[in-house]
């Protein structure tokens, strides 16, 4: 599954957190009771065997776009933002 079909709508979305339950505690990002992901979670969750290579592509995208690493960028953005780059990189 490519992050951008796990991060579809809004509310599978989270900041300063890789991942979310139902009652919005933080979870690992591979949890069976994940139901949201931040940009670097969902790396873990839908690319468990190439994980540091993508982390690595991103990172490099956001740094030369936005100046800082995917972590600041997710807990920084919208939405919108955030799902535009991971749309627009392909993941």
């Amino acid at each position: 599954m490519k992050i951008s079909e796990l991060l579809l709508k809004p509310e599978r979305w989270t900041q300063k957190y890789y991942a979310r339950d139902r009652q919005g505690l933080p979870v690992p990002a591979t949890s069976e009771n994940a139901i949201c992901w931040c940009l670097h979670g969902a790396i873990r969750r839908c690319y468990p065997n190439t994980e540091n290579m993508v982390y690595s592509k991103v990172a490099a995208k956001t740094t030369e776009q936005y100046n800082c690493g995917p972590i600041a960028f997710n807990d920084n953005a919208t939405y919108e933002e955030v799902i535009s780059l991971v749309k627009e990189m392909d993941i």
